[in-house]
């Protein structure tokens, strides 16, 4: 798998007190990140398969907690939501057969989550 990603990012952090901040973020970005499989069935089974993932939309919360060592801000923090995702895939079955022919798109979901130091 291989490529790339890119879009349009939308958040607000708030500083609660001294040492707390709630956020929110919401991204949706396209991509080109695609990869294949010789032999995706057993070796000599003579069948490619692919993926793609198309696009990605995330909806993210976010704590941090907040300090100051010498005299340098930065914010540690951890982020939980939902991300939905389209993906290709398909299978090369014979070059001559209908290389299209076992494609799908569908749209998978999930939980997501992460955590960062700014």
């Amino acid at each position: 798998m291989g490529g790339w990603l890119a879009g349009a990012h939308l958040g607000l952090n708030v500083q609660l007190n001294q040492f707390w901040v709630l956020g929110g973020e919401f991204s949706l970005s396209g991509t080109n990140i695609d990869g294949s499989k010789q032999d995706c069935f057993g070796a000599g089974s003579g069948v490619t398969c692919t993926n793609a993932n198309d696009w990605l939309l995330l909806a993210m919360g976010r704590l941090g907690f907040v300090g100051t060592p010498l005299g340098t801000n930065f914010m540690v923090y951890g982020t939980a939501g939902w991300a939905v995702g389209g993906v290709t895939t398909n299978l090369n079955i014979d070059p001559a057969f209908n290389p299209n022919f076992f494609r799908a798109s569908a749209v998978h979901n999930g939980f997501a989550y992460g955590a960062g130091i700014e």
